[in-house]
Order: structure tokens, then C-alpha cells, then sequence
């Protein structure tokens, strides 16, 4: 019985610990990460969910996928939607539409949006703790699941490799993941993506060590912003020539002053001086006298603007490597640094054609304002003390030059031992994703690239009333100009200028199928068109007070409406009040303005420059497969022209679609550099109200043979602004392949 009862309870005992352990112990603790499954156009699709979540187990988190949906989005814009190393503007769009429906996100839920596939090897894009991620969709998109959360929490894992955690050292990065997913997209705003100069802001100590988290040290590099501007600081070391306040966008210093003052007084003397000379002589000499005042107050006018020349020129030119800011003191924080130089009186842009980088850096609790090259190189040593090395214009790795004259901005780390010698290296682009040596070096498949490049952007119309009479009453009432383009490149229609007028842009994205697409602006003021060579009688000037808009208001408001009848035209002459009777012709610019147009050139050119940031993120020429095609409108050829200058010899030339160009005389096309190009516009030779008003058209040099008009079937839109509206041209799209200006189908 004894032994019976010790097994009784030995048995009771074992299952009083068996049960203890089940409920009581403690358990694994995972890491959870919320997955919610979008498919755009398409059905989510994972084959088997349980092998997921063991692939992840083995590094301590769960992955619950709690949510499978599906959105609609317009096809034409789809493959777009997997090919940026940034959220772009249709990303953004598909990511808005999705938050529409989710209010509140979890900040530890990603987001995957499943597309259909476009490429013959599907392709997946992520962006670490951002809490989206793109991929197209294939038959087994398991693996895609795998990557898309890998990439998500900043560890390496592609879609062809292992279908489990096998390398410890995958399983301990992801053991160490922060999961702390943003789901504001704003976050992207914070850096552009193009712009000659970048900005680059940090702190570092006396010995100039930057304190940093040495797995991680790239985060103590803070990126502000790109522009086609750096900034120079206006404190020369010397009180004379330091600005003290502003006047009519000039800016006054006590040199200023002193010029004025001693000239004031120096003609005061000089006319006390002639007085004395002229006085009780003869009539000659008094009007001598007379001549010399006049002369000698031109003198002074003189004097004093050029002065003021030479001392802008000064401060245009005055430019030194690195300059302590004397007015920024201890507590003025790093975030702060791109409000402060807001400050003209400290500070003034100054725009570049040259790659560069415009850095602010605290030293010992000063702060400095330097400008350097485009590769900025820094150092960590074996006690993780972290310190910029130099700037340079070549991309070096292990020794090797990988680009001997970038054309992006980059960030080089250099690991270095007690010898000071480099033992690893790593390559950042601007905005942080490491780029690899072996990508650089490796000749990749040519992408098909389209520019839209608009030009003149008129606040006084609008896509519901695209008429002369609408133009014509808000130019009276807003009486300005847009502001002037900032050469910036897009990834998509910022301005609304393609788009709205009946899906314009993406009818030609449909048609050649390109990989990545952009937007420039051609924007100039009016003065750059060949309005700016015409000649206004006085009075309308004087009463409109409309300035440079004046002879493109006086044109359009006296130029004849469309023949009532187009086969009996009336049109050859106008009667304006108080000028008499007028050829139509006359009142039109067909006189070139050479210097507008060159204006326009260069800027294209800066433009030019920020397109090839953009070519895979690293130097074009080592891309020479790439083809450019352009579309391009009004102001924004001769701008076009400037982009094809600055890329000439970078990447191939496919076709050029040029739409009412402004000033089409200027220009010059090298028909033998593209596959296909053509200019599109109304014909001079046909009556005078069919013709295009805003910008008159003739044949641009080298491609006299490569026009096409305006179908006869379209005369009853056309007209001084009808001829010019981009809108009227959706019927290019329709040209058969036999005709002239077909474009061609991708």
C-alpha cells in the first residue's frame, strides 16, 4: 500500500509541474509585426502563411497576417509603382487612398502592396521603417512576403535566396530590429530629390569627433535639403562691409554709406566751388558752370551705382572654405540651422551650375559654414571615434576609381585600424541607401527614361476656361507672373500642366512604356519670349500698368476672333482704336528674342544636370544603354535644349516630340541624334485668326522637314490661344504609323 501511495503521489506531483510549467512559465517573448496585404488591381496571393511566420520565429517575431484587401487603380499608372529608391508621387497616392480607409494605422503595421507583374523578373520595393512596400506579384509570392518584411525592418534578404533563416547572422540583425514603423508620409518631404547643391548639417567636438551610434553612424549626418543654391555668409570679418539692413532687394552696409555721404558732400563742395568761379561773369561762363553741375551730378549717379556694383560684386564673389558664424551661438540646434539662414542680412543664395555640397558643421559648440565637393569621405576608427575625412569630386572603393567625375552626391565610410590604414568601406546615396560597388561597375540592361518638360505657366488659366476672354480678364486682375521654374526635376505632374488636359501625359507614357519617368519646368517670365520685342503705343502701357505683360495683353485683346466662315476668311487686318488699321501680322512677336531664349538654355541646363542625379542614382555615363525620350511644349524647348546639352553624350537621344515651341527660330535640332523627333504646331502659311498667337510658329533650324500640323478637322478650335493649347493636341495620339508624327508604339 505504501508503495502504491508513493507512486500516487509522484504521479500527482508530476502532473501538478507538468500543469505549473504549461500556464505559469515563462513563455518565448516575440517581437509582432501586423501585415496587412493590399492588392492593387489584382488578388493578395501567399501560397502558404504558416511558412512565413517559422521563418521569422527563429529570429523571435511574429508575423500576423490579419488583413487581405484589394484597391483599384487607373493601369496606366501601375508600372510606375515599383521602380523608385524613394516613395514617389504615385506611391504616396496609392498609400493615401489606402490610409483613407484605415484612420487609425498601427505604428507596428507594415503594409504590402501586391501589383501585377510588368517585368520578366518580378521586382519588390521597400523603405526601412517606413511600413509600406511594393512588389509585382508572381505565382509563389512568398518569397516576396519575406523580402518586403526584411527590407522593412533594414535587413538584406531578396527574393532568390534562402526560403529559411539559416545565416545566424541575419537572425541576430533581426533579433536586434526596432520595430517602430512611421506611417506619415510626410516624413519623405523633409529631403528633395535633385538639386546641384546638398545639404548636410552635423556636430562634432573640439577634436572633431561627431558623436554617433557607431553601428549606425550615418544617422549623425543629418540631410536637409537639395538645391540648385548654396548659401554664402555676409560677414567678410570686417564691420565696413557687413550688410545692416535692406533696401529694395539691395543690401546696405556702412561701405554703402560712406560712398553716398562723401560723394553728397564732395558735389556740395564742388558746387560752392562753381558758384564762387560763376559768379558776376559773363553769360558764357554761367552756362559753363551750369554744364559742369549737370555733368557733375551724372558724375556722382555714376559714382555711386558703381559702387554699389562693385561692393554686390564683392559679396557675390567673396568666398572662402570654411567661416565661423559670429551670430549663431550654443543654443542654436541642428534642426534649426535651415530656419536661421532664412536671414538676408547674414546670409545670401548663391546659385551654381556646379555639383557641390553646402555643409554646417558645430565645432567646440561654433558653428561654421563650408562648402565642399559632391563626395563627402568620413572615418571611423577602432575606438569608434567618428570624424569627417574631405570632400572629393571621385568615387573611390578599395583603391579602385568607380567614377572619376560623379555626378550625384554620395557618402563614403572608411573603417580604419591603428595604422590609419582603411580596412572596410561602405557608399551611401544622399538620402542613406548604401550603393555597391558591384552595381556601379556592372553594365545594366538600358532603361527607357521620358521627360515632360512644360513651359509657360499662366495664373490666369485654368482647365475650366481655356479661353482669350477669361485670359484676358484675370490678367487684368492678377497682374503677375508665376514665380520663375527652380530647375528642380519631379517624378510627377507637380504643376498640373499635362495631366488635367485629357490624360495628355499619360497617353504617352501608355505609348512608350518607359521605366521611370520625370517632369521639368521650362517657366520663364514673358520677357524671355519674343513678346519682350515688341513695341506698345505709350498710353496703353501707361493705363493697363501691366508691365511686361503689357504688349501680350494689347495683342491678344486687339488680334480677331475666329472667320465665322473658314472658307471666306476676314481676318488680314484689324482696326485698333486710336492706332488705325493694322496688318494682323504685325501685332504678332515674330522677331526673335536671342537673349530670352539663351536664358532659358542655361537654366535647362542646370535642370540637365539634377536629371542625371536621377539615372539610377549614380553617374549616367556608366549607363550607356539608357534612352531619353522628351516631350515638350511652348517655353519649355529652348529649356529642353539646355537639358540636351548637359546630357549630350550620357545616354542615348530617342525621340523629341516638340509641341508649340516659343521662339522655335533660336533653336537648332540635331535631327541625326535621335530615332524619331517632330515638331507639332499650327502652320504660318494658313489664315491669320487660325494662328497661335501666344507663340507664332516657323520651322526650328535642322528638322525644317519634320513638322506637322493641325489637321483641317480641328480650324474650328484654333485661334490665338486655341493654336497653343496643349489640350488641342490629343490628336497625335491617333497618327497612324504611316503618317508624319506617329508616335511609336513600345
Amino acid at each position: 500500500m505504501g508503495f502504491l501511495n508513493n507512486v500516487k503521489m509522484l504521479t500527482f506531483t508530476l502532473i501538478i509541474h507538468f500543469l505549473f510549467n504549461s500556464l505559469f512559465a515563462q513563455q518565448p517573448s516575440f517581437k509582432l509585426v501586423n501585415v496587412r496585404l493590399v492588392g492593387v488591381n489584382i488578388s493578395p496571393k501567399i501560397d502558404d502563411i504558416t511558412r512565413i511566420q517559422r521563418y521569422y520565429e527563429s529570429a523571435g517575431m511574429r508575423i500576423n497576417i490579419y488583413s487581405q484587401e484589394q484597391l483599384t487603380l487607373d493601369s496606366i499608372k501601375l508600372p510606375r509603382l515599383s521602380s523608385s529608391s524613394v516613395p514617389n508621387h504615385l506611391m504616396t497616392e496609392l498609400i493615401k487612398l489606402n490610409q483613407s480607409k484605415h484612420k487609425a494605422p498601427n505604428l507596428n503595421s507594415l503594409t504590402i502592396f501586391c501589383l501585377p507583374r510588368f517585368n520578366i523578373i518580378p521586382t519588390f520595393q521597400s523603405f526601412l521603417s517606413f511600413g509600406y512596400a511594393f512588389y509585382e506579384s508572381t505565382n509563389s509570392d512568398d518569397n516576396f512576403i519575406l523580402s518586403s518584411v526584411a527590407h522593412s525592418l533594414g535587413v538584406a534578404h531578396y527574393a532568390d535566396s534562402s526560403r529559411t533563416i539559416s545565416d545566424s547572422a541575419s537572425i541576430f540583425k533581426l533579433r536586434l530590429a526596432t520595430i517602430n514603423y512611421s506611417t506619415d508620409i510626410n516624413i519623405f518631404n523633409k529631403i528633395e530629390e535633385t538639386g546641384l547643391m546638398a545639404y548636410y548639417i552635423w556636430e562634432e567636438n573640439e577634436e572633431g569627433i561627431i558623436d554617433c551610434d557607431p553601428n549606425n553612424p550615418l544617422m549623425s549626418i543629418k540631410r536637409g535639403k537639395k538645391e540648385n543654391f548654396g548659401y554664402k555668409y555676409l560677414n567678410p570679418g570686417n564691420w565696413f562691409f557687413k550688410p545692416f539692413t535692406e533696401i529694395m532687394d539691395t543690401k546696405i552696409c556702412p561701405a554703402h554709406l560712406t560712398v553716398v555721404i562723401v560723394t553728397i558732400i564732395g558735389l556740395v563742395l564742388f558746387f560752392k566751388l562753381i558758384r564762387n568761379l560763376t559768379r558776376n561773369r559773363n553769360l558764357s561762363l554761367k552756362i559753363g558752370g551750369w554744364m559742369l553741375k549737370i555733368f557733375s551730378v551724372i558724375f556722382s549717379l555714376f559714382t555711386i551705382g558703381f559702387s554699389f556694383y562693385l561692393i554686390n560684386l564683392f559679396y557675390i564673389n567673396h568666398f572662402v572654405i570654411e567661416t565661423k558664424i559670429e551670430e549663431f551661438d550654443n543654443d542654436v540646434k541642428a534642426s534649426r540651422i535651415l530656419n536661421k539662414i532664412q536671414d538676408n542680412l547674414l546670409f545670401e543664395k548663391d546659385t551654381t551650375l556646379n555639383l557641390g555640397t553646402q555643409i554646417f558643421r558645430k565645432k567646440n559648440d561654433e558653428w561654421y559654414i563650408q562648402r565642399n565637393l559632391p563626395v563627402l569621405i568620413f572615418r571611423m576608427n577602432k575606438k569608434n571615434e567618428f570624424s569627417f575625412k574631405e570632400g572629393s569630386n571621385s568615387l573611390t572603393y578599395r583603391g579602385d576609381t568607380l567614377i572619376h567625375d560623379t555626378q550625384n552626391h554620395y557618402i563614403k565610410i572608411e573603417w580604419v585600424n591603428d595604422s590609419e590604414e582603411v580596412v572596410a568601406e561602405r557608399i551611401y546615396d544622399y538620402f542613406g541607401n548604401e550603393v555597391y560597388s558591384t552595381e556601379i561597375f556592372e553594365r545594366k540592361k538600358g532603361k527607357r527614361i521620358v521627360l515632360f518638360v512644360n513651359g509657360y505657366r499662366a495664373p490666369f488659366l485654368t482647365q475650366d476656361d481655356f479661353s482669350r476672354t477669361v485670359m484676358l480678364k484675370r490678367i487684368l486682375e492678377n497682374k503677375t507672373e508665376n514665380d520663375k521654374t527652380n530647375n528642380k526635376i519631379y517624378d510627377f505632374d507637380i504643376f498640373e500642366y499635362w495631366n488635367q488636359w485629357r490624360r495628355f501625359d499619360e497617353r504617352f507614357i501608355s505609348k512608350l512604356q518607359p521605366h521611370e519617368v520625370y517632369y521639368a519646368d521650362g517657366h520663364h517670365p514673358i520677357r524671355t519670349s519674343n513678346y519682350n520685342l515688341t513695341k506698345i503705343p505709350l498710353y496703353v502701357s501707361l493705363l493697363n500698368n501691366l508691365g511686361d505683360l503689357s504688349y501680350f495683353y494689347f495683342a491678344a485683346s486687339h488680334f480677331p476672333g475666329r472667320c465665322d466662315n473658314l472658307s471666306n476668311h476676314s481676318c488680314n487686318y484689324v482696326n485698333i482704336p486710336n492706332v488705325g488699321v493694322k496688318s494682323t501680322w504685325e501685332l504678332l512677336p515674330t522677331a526673335a528674342n536671342h537673349s530670352g531664349f539663351n536664358e532659358r538654355r542655361i537654366s535647362g541646363s542646370i535642370a540637365g544636370k539634377n536629371v542625371l542625379q536621377l539615372l539610377n542614382g549614380d553617374n549616367s555615363n556608366l549607363n550607356p544603354n539608357d534612352t531619353l525620350f522628351i516631350v515638350c511644349h511652348s517655353m519649355g524647348f529652348a529649356y529642353s535644349q539646355g537639358i540636351i546639352e548637359a546630357l549630350r553624350g550620357k545616354i542615348n537621344f530617342g525621340a523629341y516630340y516638340i509641341f508649340s515651341p516659343e521662339n522655335p527660330s533660336s533653336g537648332r535640332v540635331l535631327e541625326s541624334e535621335w530615332d524619331q523627333v517632330w515638331q507639332y504646331g499650327a502652320n504660318e502659311e494658313i489664315e491669320e485668326c487660325l494662328q497661335d498667337g501666344i507663340a507664332p510658329q516657323c520651322a526650328i533650324k535642322g528638322i525644317e522637314k519634320n513638322r506637322v500640323f493641325f489637321p483641317q478637322a480641328l480650324y474650328p478650335e484654333l485661334g490665338f490661344t486655341g493654336s497653343h493649347f496643349i489640350g488641342n493636341f490629343s490628336w497625335v495620339f491617333d497618327l497612324k504609323n504611316t503618317q508624319p508624327g506617329h508616335i511609336k508604339q513600345h
